[in-house]
């Protein structure tokens, strides 16, 4: 893919409250234009004409399509290749009804109360089940970053000739530019994520009390969660860390020097931080969780964020980790393997144009 105009379509605060898919759009945003294309970014709400320069168009997150959805009904419409970026992960069989009601109310209430006009009458023509299948079934790539994510999203119904895995990845020349502390030197326990239930840290902060073990938590709640990140502040007290959000350069200063990174999240894609933490020299304490298995191995300690035991976090913090695990890291995970796949990706002509994207079903209670 070189000298084409691309453009990407976020969520609304993409910028304001960062996360994994804010550092995997930069990075993608910089490797394509070293390839010589030009990319434009745009943030929430999308409208056809916003895209008539485009040759294709990316559209982030199949669990949000409060917002990627109408981006895609846009890109569809305006007759644009779109590549799908999911970023998702759950477990195999979650789409539960339960799931699935919760997202739906969600839904209507964002579609009431966050996007007016036209967009709140998408949110309201179609389900959430069925904007998700829209997009899974009816964009030309589906962008994954684990075989993990592939395998369920085919699962679920994605074509397996559209699915292509470009891996997360670690910016080189700024973990390059980082000093790294010996591991001897290191000290203390960080742990990397906007505050929500999904990501755990309460039952963290709650395994940990009548313990000597201190944790710095980098991030901030959005404001759905503000009252889970109130409450953990409140059951930590004095005894853990709470820097907020920080610069990225900051969070790479704190991974250079601490001993362990540990993820608690529930349910979790590979994760950037990781990434970044094993290649400056954190041990790494993870869930087992199958994409996270699969960019760790057996280089990484792991163990069941739904009971933390704070012994085998100590063991954690004692063991240096292996020099294979940056080895692997700087082989399979920067920023020169995705120039390599995003140099041979093409783009598919769009189909004929179509009134209704929404795939066919013989479902009738669907729409």
């Amino acid at each position: 893919m070189r000298n084409k105009h691309i453009f990407f379509c976020v969520r609304k605060n993409f910028l304001e409250a960062s996360g994994g898919d804010t550092d995997q759009a930069l990075t993608w945003k910089a490797v394509l234009e070293q390839l010589g294309n030009h990319v434009t970014i745009l943030y929430g709400n999308v409208k056809e004409e916003d895209l008539r320069e485009a040759d294709c168009v990316f559209i982030w997150h199949l669990e949000r399509p409060h917002e990627s959805f109408p981006q895609f009904l846009a890109a569809k419409r305006a007759r644009k290749s779109v590549f799908l970026v999911p970023t998702c992960y759950h477990d195999p069989g979650g789409l539960t009804a339960g799931k699935i009601m919760r997202e739906q109310l969600a839904q209507w209430v964002r579609a009431l109360l966050l996007f007016p006009g036209e967009t709140s009458g998408i949110l309201f023509r179609h389900l959430w089940k069925d904007a998700r299948k829209a997009m899974l079934c009816g964009s030309d790539r589906i962008l994954v970053n684990s075989q993990s994510e592939a395998d369920l999203l085919i699962s679920e119904g994605a074509d397996p000739a559209k699915v292509l895995c470009i891996p997360n990845v670690i910016r080189e020349a700024e973990i390059g530019a980082v000093e790294r502390k010996a591991w001897k030197e290191r000290s203390g326990i960080i742990c990397i994520g906007h505050f929500c239930p999904r990501k755990n840290q309460l039952a963290l902060i709650e395994a940990l009390a009548g313990t000597d073990l201190t944790v710095t938590f980098v991030g901030t709640a959005r404001p759905m969660h503000r009252a889970y990140f109130r409450y953990c502040r409140k059951k930590a007290g004095s005894r853990h860390h709470f820097p907020g959000r920080l610069p990225h350069g900051e969070v790479l200063k704190l991974l250079a020097y601490a001993r362990l990174c540990i993820c608690v999240s529930r349910v979790e894609t590979p994760g950037i931080s990781n990434l970044e933490a094993g290649a400056l020299g954190c041990k790494l304490l993870l869930p087992k969780i199958p994409p996270i298995e699969e960019y760790f191995q057996s280089f990484a300690d792991y163990f069941d964020p739904d009971h933390i035991d704070p012994a085998v976090i100590v063991k954690a913090a004692e063991k240096e980790p292996s020099p294979q695990l940056r080895e692997r890291i700087g082989e399979l995970y920067t920023q020169e393997a995705v120039r390599k796949i995003f140099d041979s990706l093409q783009i598919f002509a769009p189909p004929p144009e179509q009134k209704d994207p929404l795939p066919e079903t013989e479902d009738e209670n669907v729409r």
